[in-house]
């Protein structure tokens, strides 16, 4: 109705919805009555829009939705949807709800006691004299108003025991609020007190570096009475003479170096070798080379071994084997299974295939004949693939 997207948190009392006219307080009432009865037509549907939805969530954690959508009407019971209703609800609406119309022991006829209509009179006012006597001759119903009425004057006085807590401890917080005034002239102390302890840290800084400048000036002192008293001890020294051109004889030198270094290792060759046998006889050494070709080769079988050897080692053993054929069986089924599967996805997609080109004809058809040709009412193709399209 006059309401796109509304949310509301009813209060812990009474709530009361204020507003001037057509803005859609009597629309909220609507709204609950439809949830709670399933109320028939489609005025509650926005202009240009397809659907309506109203869903209430309990203080016990229940979600009750009401929808309707074109001429179709469901319910979402705490996320199981229910349909195909008609104008009645689902069996468990009021366990959760707690809104059902009332029936009189006598004769069975319902009373509206949660719901009035705007600009009717109080409940049974304007009702025969039958009717309210019926009414409150349920003994178990008129009970229950009672109930209500008895659950509003304790909520009465339990509002005005909160309401005289609530004052006694305002004037409590008045009383300390009182003592608390001469914090109002200690304040302007106490931020002179912090901007001088700011200038005192500024201060002390300053003072640390001062002193490491000190110490530093300090330093610097003793290094240039060191290099006084220095200078005073090398003044009387003598300029030292001047020297020749040496470079020649530091030639020389190095040469003569290199000449002893290279007597020295012939003087080792030469007794090394004074050593030495004369060579045999040289011969045909073919066989020798294959022979160490060979060795070489099993050198490294043996070395690959030695690796494979190691790695082995380190393995565990072997579990014992266990009878196969079960395992053989199961493999076979699960081949089995998977030719099923796929012989059933092949025959669900044909299956879904066919489904959309009837769908698609149904529609087709509806577009092609918007009145039905029995009872010349208008034919809605969503009505027709769901079944619910009835002739006059």
């Amino acid at each position: 109705m006059s309401h796109e997207h509304t949310v509301i948190e009813p209060a812990a009392g009474l709530t009361v919805l204020l507003g001037p006219n057509n803005c859609g307080k009597s629309a909220v009432v609507s709204a609950l009555q439809t949830l709670a009865e399933n109320t028939s037509g489609d005025f509650m549907i926005r202009h240009e829009e397809k659907e309506a939805r109203v869903a209430v969530e309990t203080d016990d954690g229940h979600v009750l939705c009401w929808r309707r959508k074109g001429a179709t009407v469901s319910y979402l019971i705490d996320g199981k949807e229910i349909g195909r209703l008609k104008r009645d609800v689902p069996e468990d609406l009021h366990e959760h709800l707690k809104l059902p119309l009332v029936s009189s022991p006598g004769d069975g006829e319902e009373f509206d006691v949660h719901f009035a209509q705007q600009k009717t009179p109080i409940f049974l006012l304007d009702e025969a004299p039958s009717r309210p006597a019926m009414f409150f001759s349920a003994s178990s119903d008129a009970g229950r108003l009672l109930e209500i009425q008895d659950l509003h004057r304790e909520k009465v006085r339990d509002k005005k025991s909160r309401r005289r807590s609530l004052v006694a401890e305002i004037e409590l917080t008045d009383v300390q609020l009182k003592k608390l005034e001469p914090l109002d002239e200690v304040l302007p102390l106490v931020e002179s007190a912090e901007q001088e302890f700011v200038q005192l840290q500024l201060r002390a800084r300053q003072a640390r570096e001062l002193e490491a400048t000190i110490e530093q000036i300090d330093r610097n002192m003793r290094q240039a009475q060191q290099c006084a008293t220095r200078a005073e001890a090398l003044e009387p020294l003598q300029s030292a003479p001047p020297q020749d051109d040496c470079a020649a004889m530091t030639q020389l030198i190095d040469s003569l170096a290199d000449l002893a270094m290279a007597a020295a290792t012939l003087d080792s060759c030469c007794k090394v070798f004074g050593r030495l046998q004369a060579p045999p006889q040289e011969k045909d050494i073919s066989p020798l080379s294959k022979m160490i070709e060979l060795l070489e080769q099993v050198e490294r079988r043996i070395s690959d071994l030695h690796v494979c050897a190691v790695a082995l080692d380190a393995l565990l053993d072997a579990p014992e084997l266990l009878d196969p054929a079960g395992l053989t069986q199961v493999v076979a089924d699960v081949d089995a299974a998977e030719k099923t599967h796929f012989v059933c996805t092949q025959t669900l997609a044909q299956i879904d295939r066919q489904i959309a080109q009837v769908q698609k004809q149904v529609r087709a058809w509806a577009t092609a004949n918007p009145d039905c040709p029995l009872c010349g009412g208008a034919v809605s193709a969503e009505a027709l693939l769901e079944g619910v399209h009835a002739h006059g």
